[in-house]
């Protein structure tokens, strides 16, 4: 804490709700700069258009002083990805199958001015590749590119899109997020 630009002792803080600081004296015509950091938990609106408005008010004068300042949630896709290797057993044994599952835990799409791409290099090498996504044929050339001599797969810009994620209250309110979801499956002979 700093008085008129001097360091000070720290003031007592009990946590809350409310958050209650206390021992901070102002001197006359003097100003406090109190900074402190909080974490957003479970129960701020992770939605577009949610809002954290947190307000702090000075006690102990003939008329209570406040100020409040309002947040919202960065409007972003927040991407992870899961790979999953299996033997197809619908088909003869060296068939393989690669399932990319992207989820998306924010609060926008993932769309394909975004060029969200996938890149991964086959050891083995894959022949005869076909992909897809969520269950949609891909084309090569055009939703994504392999090299038979090297492995590596890219899926091409735009082909893939993710869904913002959907969120809805638990019985405790605090907001519960279900991630919006795009499976890629890679299929090919080794």
């Amino acid at each position: 804490m700093l008085v008129n630009g001097l360091p000070q002792a720290a003031p007592a803080a009990a946590p809350g709700p409310p958050l209650v600081i206390s021992g901070i004296s102002v001197p006359a015509q003097g100003e406090v700069l109190l900074a402190y950091e909080a974490r957003i938990t479970a129960f701020a609106p992770p939605t577009l258009g949610g809002e954290i408005t947190n307000t702090a008010e000075v006690g102990g004068l003939p008329a209570a002083v406040t100020a409040s300042a309002v947040v919202s949630p960065e409007a972003a896709a927040v991407l992870r990805i899961v790979k999953d290797l299996a033997m197809d057993a619908a088909r003869a044994p060296d068939t393989l199958t690669y399932t990319f599952t992207i989820e998306n835990s924010g609060n926008t799409p993932a769309a394909a001015a975004e060029a969200v791409a996938l890149e991964d290099r086959f050891q083995p090498i894959l022949h005869g590749l076909q992909a897809d996504r969520d269950g949609v044929s891909w084309t090569p050339g055009t939703d994504y590119t392999y090299d038979e001599v090297t492995g590596l797969f890219t899926s091409l810009p735009g082909a893939i899109t993710v869904p913002a994620a959907e969120y809805a209250r638990g019985a405790d309110g605090a907001w519960v997020v279900i991630p919006g979801r795009t499976v890629i499956t890679v299929t090919g002979r080794i």
